[in-house]
């Protein structure tokens, strides 16, 4: 494993095997595996935060892992390669990211998929009173919103409102912005509430899969 400041996760080269494996098997399936299959490092998306060098030593670290029990070289590095090895950032991979930033513990385990699926339930139960309520309140503005510049309309018309009735629209138009800013942070905060549902709904059909 790369002995740099990012160290290589576990999950990463669990599926750098199973790719390294599908490969050998769809080549060899054809060919005989005498002769090592030659590989070349393609495109490494950039939001894996991953160096050249640390794509390639997981590269070697899944190969060898696959000829280990062998005790020969099935794969070999070659800048001409048959093979191109290519990480491309899915939104499968985004859904994990997503959850682990928010110290979710994943594995493939029993215990993981069911911690997640509790999880997931318990924010969708959270969830759907939220949103009906905020779109509750949105409308509530906007009728209220649009009230008042109705008014304000009404009396610029007629050449100003009395002293009294401009302080009390102007009262108005200061709560309904003070209400608009709070209506946009529970926005934000129902966002992020379905990103985080929909990264579960991922990765937990990823793990059962």
């Amino acid at each position: 494993m790369s002995t740099s400041s990012k160290t290589i996760g576990w999950g990463f080269l669990f599926l750098l095997v199973i790719f390294i494996v599908l490969i050998f098997i769809s080549i060899n399936s054809s060919k005989s595996c005498q002769e090592p299959l030659t590989y070349r490092l393609g495109k490494i998306d950039e939001r894996f935060n991953l160096s050249r060098e640390e794509f390639n030593t997981a590269v070697k670290m899944a190969a060898a892992m696959w000829e280990k029990p062998f005790h020969r070289d099935f794969f070999r590095e070659d800048a001409d390669g048959e093979i191109e090895v290519n990480i491309i950032y899915d939104y499968r991979q985004e859904a994990t990211d997503r959850l682990k930033n928010l110290h979710y513990k994943i594995d493939r385990s029993k215990n993981s998929y069911e911690e997640l699926k509790s999880r997931l339930e318990s924010l969708k139960a959270e969830y759907e009173p939220k949103k009906v309520g905020l779109d509750n309140d949105i409308n509530d503005y906007n009728t209220k919103t649009n009230a008042l510049n109705n008014e304000i309309e009404s009396w610029n018309r007629r050449g100003g409102a009395p002293q009294s009735t401009y302080v009390r629209l102007m009262k108005e138009k200061d709560e309904l912005a003070a209400l608009r800013e709070n209506l946009k942070a529970r926005q934000e905060e129902i966002k992020t509430l379905l990103e985080t549902i929909n990264s579960l709904v991922v990765v937990i059909n990823e793990i059962a899969s």
